[in-house]
């Protein structure tokens, strides 16, 4: 605040004093448009009259990234889903995150046509694999 009122002057500073940038704040509008963005996201998806998910897990600390195709405006979109921790990398832990994820933000399974993975045996094993269960449970 004393560099701006010395380069500027006082009512710079205390112009620049009513812009709140606690810890608080900035961590609340960070997750003010990460809800927004995640709106946005789910309402395009749900406007599609299908879509497709692309997931992959890691293996060190156990995460799954979701992305998402689906139809918007005459054109075909690719945009992030959602990032989840996974109590485990096994096929039913996996299975059972995205389906309550999806559930959660209004989406069917119905309307996923696809699914893109890095071939991990979990998600698409023949027998207990996550693709697996979705088509059991569609």
């Amino acid at each position: 605040m004393d560099m701006v009122r010395e380069l500027m002057d006082q009512s710079a500073k205390d112009k620049l004093k009513t812009i709140p940038l606690s810890n608080d704040t900035v961590a609340r509008r960070i997750q003010d448009m990460s809800g927004n963005i995640e709106q946005q996201t789910t309402a395009r998806v749900q406007a599609s009259p299908y879509y497709a998910l692309q997931m992959d897990e890691s293996t060190g600390y156990a995460i799954l990234l979701v992305y998402v195709r689906h139809v918007w405006d005459v054109d075909v979109q690719e945009q992030f889903l959602c990032s989840r921790d996974l109590p485990t990398t096994k096929a039913v832990d996996i299975f059972n995150t995205v389906d309550l994820y999806l559930s959660s933000v209004g989406l069917s399974w119905k309307n996923c046509v696809g699914i893109t993975t890095d071939g991990a045996a979990s998600i698409t094993g023949k027998h207990s694999g996550v693709v697996k269960q979705i088509l059991e449970g569609t």
